[in-house]
């Protein structure tokens, strides 16, 4: 009997680490299952391994301890310890929020603390501004199940602070990424509108601290958030760029891939790696890389790649919206595109409808694993989702090719910000599409949570995809029996 998954080791692999490292945040703070749980799931995969050869067991196993060991190593070394209660504070003002600002190099009564806080100040504060005042501390408390909470604790948010006296200003000193963003983003509030330098911050660095209240809800209402969270998408829109010039420069296949990481890890570094950016990197190098080494690129192995070395290099990442968001979009991509495109498309399309089948499959089967995200964390659906990639996407490729050729000229040229101005024309245009989109009748269903149904909703989809080789009849007793289960479970409680 044919099994019912192709062999993909690493797929396994990775699961079991992401499960070890959810189940080392469950436990973080128990030492004794810190300590015990890990050994012997570790003890357990070597006896597979070397007493009954069987390397996949064992290699899960031991994965699941690592991911559980690595999560409370990580969180031993980043986390400052607990403060609570009234302290003279010093700290810097890393960005500014509306009505809180985020603070880094924190010292408590003296005592320097790891991570940054939230302080809630509705006062003026400059980015990179040393701060010293007295304030009520406490350490937030980390909620898994809570995306807001594990999101903050992914970004190494660990406090809050309410100041109790004046401020005290100091000076102001940015690190060298910092100047490296102004560099690029000073000249486009210079050269354009203030909302649409917004947009275009948003849009190539991912910080959407410039973007009005009226645009961010906009941009959310028509599905289109996707946008300016620096991701994958990006990466596609950087790679193009890369490629054509490479072409230019007739580089062979292995400067081309050296080529390509340099700019990468630039970009990287200028975003801060969000989970997007590593995992689209990752994957498109390894894309790249495959026919050097006469192998052909697997996408279920590829993504699980990508999430491997993301998540030992940075367990908490498991944590984060932009990862899970990432990670769902990609896994819907290559789970239900061919399918959906096949039933658009039909056996003989023209040229239009071909192309407008391949843009619909791309929205309709990145967002098919999304839906309970979005549901869970926003509660809302966009209706209009679909038209509004089909309509607002090429203008976007259009301004971030646009966009991303003047940022690399004015972070070494800050007098050529000019070359932001051409840019305005198609921001405009997006912003006028979004909000006529918004303000059609329906734009924004809200929703409820669908709690412990996203589990059955993921497994059926998992269980209903091409990849999984049972016939039609056995998917559909295996969704059918896992439907009573989640309705008995549903039920109970």
């Amino acid at each position: 009997m044919k099994p019912p998954v192709n062999r993909r080791p690493l797929l396994f692999v990775t699961l079991a680490l992401m499960t070890g490292i959810f189940a080392g945040g469950l436990v973080s703070g128990n030492l004794l299952l810190t300590v015990i749980l890990p050994t012997a799931l570790a003890a357990v995969g070597l006896i597979l391994l070397f007493g009954f050869k069987r390397s996949l067991l064992a290699a899960i196993c031991i994965a699941f301890a690592f991911g559980t060991a690595i999560f409370n190593l990580d969180f031993a070394l980043s986390f400052g310890g607990e403060a609570e209660g009234e302290y003279e504070v010093e700290a810097r003002v890393e960005s500014v929020k509306d009505g809180y600002f985020l603070a880094d190099s924190l010292v408590f009564d003296g005592t320097e603390y790891k991570g940054k806080a939230r302080v809630y100040y509705y006062g003026e504060a400059e980015e990179g501004r040393k701060l010293k005042f007295t304030g009520t501390v406490s350490t937030l408390e980390i909620d898994l199940f809570d995306t807001y909470s594990s999101s903050a604790f992914n970004d190494g948010i660990f406090y809050e602070i309410t100041p109790e006296s004046e401020m005290v200003v100091g000076e102001r000193k940015f690190t060298f990424l910092e100047k490296v963003k102004k560099r690029i983003t000073d000249p486009m509030y210079e050269y354009m509108s203030a909302e649409d330098a917004g947009i275009a911050a948003a849009l190539v660095l991912g910080d959407k601290g410039g973007l009005t209240a009226e645009d961010s809800e906009t941009v959310r209402g028509i599905g289109m958030s996707h946008v300016f969270a620096v991701s994958g998408l990006h990466v596609g829109f950087l790679m193009g760029i890369v490629l054509f010039i490479a072409k230019l420069l007739k580089l062979r296949p292995f400067p081309t891939i050296v080529f390509s990481a340099v700019f990468l890890l630039l970009y990287g570094f200028v975003t801060g790696f969000p989970a997007g950016i590593k995992r689209a990197a990752i994957m498109s190098l390894l894309y790249m890389a495959a026919p050097l080494f006469r192998r052909k690129s697997d996408n279920v192995t590829t993504l699980s790649a990508a999430c491997f070395v993301i998540l030992v290099t940075n367990p908490t990442e498991l944590f984060d919206i932009g990862f899970i968001m990432s990670v769902s979009a990609v896994a819907g991509i290559i789970l239900f595109y061919k399918p959906i495109y096949s039933f658009l498309a039909g056996k003989t399309p023209s040229v239009v409808r071909k192309k407008l089948s391949q843009a619909l499959a791309l929205t309709v089967s990145a967002n098919v694993l999304l839906l309970p995200v979005c549901f869970n964390v926003f509660n809302t659906f966009a209706i209009y989702m679909a038209i509004s990639n089909l309509l607002i996407l090429p203008l976007v490729t259009v301004a971030y090719t646009m966009l991303t050729a003047a940022a690399l000229v004015t972070v070494i040229f800050p007098f050529a910000g000019f070359l932001y101005y051409p840019s305005q024309f198609p921001l405009m245009t997006v912003r006028v599409l979004s909000k006529a989109l918004y303000s059609l009748p329906y734009a924004v269903l809200n929703v409820q949570s669908l709690g412990v149904l996203t589990a059955f909703y993921i497994f059926a989809a998992v269980v209903l995809c091409r990849l999984v080789k049972y016939p039609n009849y056995v998917k559909s007793g295996i969704v059918s029996a896992a439907s009573l289960v989640s309705l008995v479970t549903v039920l109970l409680i």
